[in-house]
């Protein structure tokens, strides 16, 4: 194991040609193959394959040589998995499938290989999150592009009720958050706790993103946008909602708390 995760083309052959088991697992279930797909080790990933080596098994946190590929980024590798038949959808401990990974990580050709692959674009990890909102909070904006091209679904929310665009707005990313809005995400949906795309942005002092929302029809409902950015004291969100009539006059006494 050790000369696949280092990488030593030459020992892992002669090793192979010595009949050495490919799959012997070190304590944390963690195998040859999973070494050199996680290191990017390609001629030593496809010895190992030739030889019968397992090509889905997972370690102790259910992480497979796929995900692991696809988590670091080596486009190679997962090409070879895939056209070696490794399962495109298997999922971690925590719910996080190889498109789920890429898609955080920002590796936007294996996210096209997976989805080429027919990777489910939404399935949801442990906690409702999906690849597109994996991208949206981390700002990928060209996965964001592919996967809404592909047909995922743009208004999915996790446990919390947070969908892509509230993610995205939450976190600033503002070419992100017009290419949801263009491709018809919905600006008015609400969290657990009420709080909708708007609020977030108004809370976090994201302007552009609260103008561009404003712009895509998105409403003040109850004015909490507006008092999100009251407790913030971000003055230009207010000029906004104030110049686009979203805010209504009411009166609260509790603010709103932002996750």
């Amino acid at each position: 194991m050790s000369a696949s995760g280092e990488g030593h083309f030459e020992i892992v052959h002669l090793l192979l040609e010595a009949d050495a088991s490919t799959d012997v697992a070190a304590n944390d279930r963690q195998t040859a193959l999973m070494l050199a797909s996680g290191q990017g080790h390609v001629e030593v990933a496809r010895s190992l394959l030739e030889a019968g080596a397992s090509k889905d098994g997972a370690n102790s946190y259910g992480q497979t040589a796929l995900i692991w590929a696809s988590d670091e980024g080596h486009v190679e590798i997962v090409h070879l998995l895939l056209e070696t038949g490794a399962a495109v959808d298997l999922a971690d401990d925590g719910g996080q499938t190889a498109l789920m990974r890429a898609s955080e990580m920002g590796h936007v050709e294996i996210v096209r290989l997976l989805l080429e692959a027919g990777a489910n674009k939404d399935v949801a990890g442990n906690y409702g999150h999906t690849a597109l909102m994996a991208a949206s909070g981390a700002g990928r904006v060209e996965i964001v592009r592919l996967l809404v091209e592909t047909g995922t679904n743009k208004d999915a929310a996790d446990i919390h009720g947070y969908s892509a665009l509230m993610f995205a707005s939450g976190a600033g990313h503002v070419f992100v958050v017009r290419l949801l809005l263009e491709a018809g995400a919905n600006a008015d949906l609400a969290d657990n706790i009420g709080c909708t795309a708007l609020v977030r942005a108004s809370g976090q002092g994201h302007v552009d993103i609260v103008h561009f929302l404003l712009q895509a029809g998105a409403r003040d409902v109850a004015d909490t946008a507006f008092e999100a950015a009251s407790v913030a004291g971000h003055v230009e969100i207010i000029r906004l909602l104030l110049e686009a009539k979203a805010y209504k006059g009411a009166v609260t006494t509790t603010s709103t708390q932002l996750r």
